[in-house]
């Protein structure tokens, strides 16, 4: 990794913008509406269909449902809550390695481009005129949050955060875990209303299914939700385990840029999973890494 400055002294106006905090304000209403299309369901889960896979399967279906949901909702939870990577307003300046003969950072440059090499290819960095600095390789201005934010993904509602260098882990782990969830919940409530559609019939003459039905309604919604909930999130779920095989962000997926530090798929992983203390550029005395 490169440094971009030992050491960034605190500056009350460094996050200063219309929104002083990722997440905050008008990204609010969607991310509990995130919760809720999360919540809701899975205590109707915990409360109609759980009792029924207790005593027609065993109590670890449900154990195991409980595990997910927690783990998906701190996740996401933590992803909200976390600084992605915001690089503070009038950064001093870019560190020499990658200087390459740029414009103080204080100072309006003539040019909005330029090219720096890294790891011996050519990249191009560019100047962001709201932030006051050289943007640092792979980072980007994000409008809905007013800041740059170091290996910007890309600003995701359903959290209320961006996504980047310091939360994207969690974010994926959230992604990861909701596909689990709904595949989880869909795979046994349907699996329950067939294991009751194989009990003897006090009528003969009834149907199995209406009889299953009869014992276990929302076992069919909860099914029938999860059903079309889980291509959502499977999906997303893919795109980004192709992300972490190629060592892109989203970010630089749809605008055709490339990783300079990308070498091998352990980097990639390792970036991700395995990143090690990684300090918020906003506080005090936090060294900035890119």
């Amino acid at each position: 990794p490169m440094q971009i400055s030992k050491r960034m002294p605190r500056d009350k106006d460094a996050t200063k913008g219309k929104k002083k905090d990722c997440g905050r304000g008008k990204d609010q209403r969607v991310f509990y509406a995130c919760i809720a299309v999360i919540v809701i369901p899975s205590m109707i889960y915990i409360a109609f269909v759980g009792p029924l896979l207790n005593q027609e399967v065993s109590s670890l279906v449900l154990i195991g449902f409980v595990w997910i949901f927690a783990s998906d909702m701190i996740f996401l939870t933590i992803t909200h809550l976390s600084d992605p990577g915001v690089i503070p307003k009038k950064l001093p300046a870019i560190s020499p390695d990658i200087e390459n003969g740029l414009a103080d950072s204080e100072k309006e440059p003539k040019v909005e481009k330029k090219d720096i090499i890294v790891n011996g290819r050519r990249f191009v960095v560019r100047y962001c005129h709201t932030c006051k600095f050289w943007r640092p390789p792979r980072a980007s201005h994000c409008s809905d949050c007013e800041s740059c934010i170091d290996v910007f993904d890309h600003h995701c509602p359903w959290v209320g955060n961006c996504v980047g260098r310091r939360n994207y882990r969690y974010f994926i782990l959230f992604v990861y875990h909701a596909t689990a969830l709904c595949a989880y919940a869909m795979l046994s409530s349907f699996g329950l209303l067939w294991k009751l559609s194989q009990r003897p019939l006090e009528v003969p003459e009834s149907n199995p299914f209406v009889e299953a039905l009869k014992m276990c309604p929302m076992g069919l919604v909860v099914g029938i939700y999860c059903f079309f909930l889980v291509w959502s999130v499977a999906g997303l779920s893919i795109f980004h385990t192709y992300l972490l095989f190629t060592g892109k962000s989203t970010h630089e997926e749809i605008t055709l840029r490339f990783n300079p530090y990308h070498s091998h798929l352990c980097w990639s992983w390792r970036q991700v999973f395995c990143p090690g203390f990684l300090p918020s550029y906003t506080r005090s005395n936090a060294s900035c890494i890119v």
